[in-house]
Protein backbone atom coordinates (compact mmCIF):
# COMPACT_ATOMS: atom_id res chain seq x y z
CA UNK A 1 0.00 0.00 0.00
CA UNK A 2 1.59 3.18 -1.25
CA UNK A 3 1.21 6.78 -0.09
CA UNK A 4 -0.84 7.73 -2.85
CA UNK A 5 -4.02 5.08 -2.12
CA UNK A 6 -3.77 5.69 1.82
CA UNK A 7 -3.70 9.55 1.17
CA UNK A 8 -7.17 8.56 -1.25
CA UNK A 9 -8.74 6.09 1.15
CA UNK A 10 -8.68 8.85 3.97
CA UNK A 11 -10.00 11.57 1.66
CA UNK A 12 -13.06 8.88 1.02
CA UNK A 13 -13.41 8.68 4.16
CA UNK A 14 -13.57 12.16 5.22
CA UNK A 15 -15.90 12.89 1.95
CA UNK A 16 -17.95 9.91 3.59
CA UNK A 17 -18.10 11.84 7.23
CA UNK A 18 -19.11 15.10 5.49
CA UNK A 19 -20.81 17.50 8.47
CA UNK A 20 -19.90 14.34 10.88
CA UNK A 21 -15.89 14.95 10.62
CA UNK A 22 -15.69 17.70 12.76
CA UNK A 23 -16.46 15.18 15.75
CA UNK A 24 -13.26 13.05 14.62
CA UNK A 25 -11.33 15.08 17.73
CA UNK A 26 -13.50 14.05 20.54
CA UNK A 27 -13.14 10.33 19.57
CA UNK A 28 -9.49 10.81 19.29
CA UNK A 29 -8.78 12.20 22.16
CA UNK A 30 -11.96 9.82 23.91
CA UNK A 31 -9.41 7.31 22.59
CA UNK A 32 -6.13 9.25 24.26
CA UNK A 33 -7.84 8.90 27.48
CA UNK A 34 -8.83 5.49 27.54
CA UNK A 35 -5.00 4.73 26.43
CA UNK A 36 -3.64 6.94 29.69
CA UNK A 37 -6.06 4.90 31.85
CA UNK A 38 -4.61 1.69 30.54
CA UNK A 39 -0.90 2.99 30.82
CA UNK A 40 -1.57 4.40 35.00
CA UNK A 41 -3.18 0.71 35.58
CA UNK A 42 -0.10 -0.55 34.27
CA UNK A 43 2.12 1.26 35.76
CA UNK A 44 0.07 0.54 39.10
CA UNK A 45 0.40 -3.33 38.58
CA UNK A 46 4.27 -3.02 38.33
CA UNK A 47 3.95 -0.99 41.40
CA UNK A 48 2.17 -3.28 43.33
CA UNK A 49 3.61 -6.29 42.12
CA UNK A 50 7.64 -4.47 43.27
CA UNK A 51 6.00 -3.47 46.70
CA UNK A 52 5.10 -7.01 47.51
CA UNK A 53 8.37 -8.78 46.10
CA UNK A 54 10.57 -5.63 47.54
CA UNK A 55 9.68 -4.59 51.25
CA UNK A 56 11.50 -2.29 50.94
CA UNK A 57 9.65 -0.43 48.36
CA UNK A 58 9.77 2.67 49.66
CA UNK A 59 13.46 2.90 48.17
CA UNK A 60 12.67 2.25 44.48
CA UNK A 61 12.63 5.62 42.75
CA UNK A 62 9.38 4.47 40.99
CA UNK A 63 7.36 4.08 43.77
CA UNK A 64 8.70 7.23 45.71
CA UNK A 65 5.56 9.52 44.06
CA UNK A 66 2.95 7.17 44.98
CA UNK A 67 4.98 6.39 48.76
CA UNK A 68 4.69 10.04 49.39
CA UNK A 69 0.79 10.84 48.43
CA UNK A 70 0.26 7.67 50.65
CA UNK A 71 2.50 8.39 53.61
CA UNK A 72 -0.62 9.21 55.79
CA UNK A 73 -0.23 5.09 57.00
CA UNK A 74 2.91 6.40 58.60
CA UNK A 75 5.12 3.41 56.96
CA UNK A 76 2.45 0.40 57.83
CA UNK A 77 3.37 -1.86 54.88
CA UNK A 78 0.32 -3.46 54.83
CA UNK A 79 -2.19 -0.71 55.38
CA UNK A 80 -0.17 0.21 52.06
CA UNK A 81 -0.69 -2.55 50.83
CA UNK A 82 -4.26 -2.60 50.86
CA UNK A 83 -4.85 1.34 49.55
CA UNK A 84 -2.79 0.47 46.41
CA UNK A 85 -4.51 -2.23 46.16
CA UNK A 86 -7.82 -0.42 45.92
CA UNK A 87 -6.37 2.40 44.24
CA UNK A 88 -5.40 -0.39 41.38
CA UNK A 89 -9.17 -1.57 41.55
CA UNK A 90 -10.36 1.62 41.24
CA UNK A 91 -8.27 2.86 38.32
CA UNK A 92 -9.58 -0.52 36.46
CA UNK A 93 -12.98 -0.22 37.32
CA UNK A 94 -12.81 3.34 35.73
CA UNK A 95 -10.56 2.17 32.67
CA UNK A 96 -13.52 -0.18 32.14
CA UNK A 97 -16.73 2.39 32.85
CA UNK A 98 -14.93 5.16 30.69
CA UNK A 99 -14.16 1.76 27.57
CA UNK A 100 -18.22 1.50 27.73
CA UNK A 101 -18.64 4.56 27.10
CA UNK A 102 -16.41 5.31 24.31
CA UNK A 103 -17.71 2.12 22.86
CA UNK A 104 -21.00 3.96 23.39
CA UNK A 105 -20.01 6.75 21.66
CA UNK A 106 -18.51 5.05 18.84
CA UNK A 107 -21.06 2.97 17.79
CA UNK A 108 -23.61 6.02 18.07
CA UNK A 109 -21.50 7.85 15.99
CA UNK A 110 -21.25 4.87 13.33
CA UNK A 111 -24.98 4.32 13.01
CA UNK A 112 -26.23 7.63 12.72
CA UNK A 113 -23.72 8.02 9.74
CA UNK A 114 -24.63 4.71 8.39
CA UNK A 115 -28.26 5.73 8.66
CA UNK A 116 -27.66 8.74 7.03
CA UNK A 117 -25.70 7.39 4.25
CA UNK A 118 -28.37 5.03 3.14
CA UNK A 119 -31.06 8.05 3.85
CA UNK A 120 -29.25 9.71 1.31
CA UNK A 121 -28.95 6.65 -1.38
CA UNK A 122 -32.10 5.61 -0.80
CA UNK A 123 -33.25 9.18 -1.69
CA UNK A 124 -30.66 9.69 -4.74
CA UNK A 125 -31.82 6.38 -5.95
CA UNK A 126 -36.00 7.32 -5.68
CA UNK A 127 -35.43 10.70 -7.80
CA UNK A 128 -33.25 8.94 -10.74
CA UNK A 129 -34.89 9.11 -13.76
CA UNK A 130 -36.76 5.73 -15.31
CA UNK A 131 -36.13 6.65 -18.48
Amino acid sequence: MNFHSVRRNLSDMLFLLGDEKRKLPFILATFLVVSLLDLIGVGLVGSYITLFTQPRGSELAILKPILSWLDVFGGDQGKLMVALGLILVFVFVLKAVVGLFVQRIIFRFCLRRMAELRTSVIGAIQHMPYS
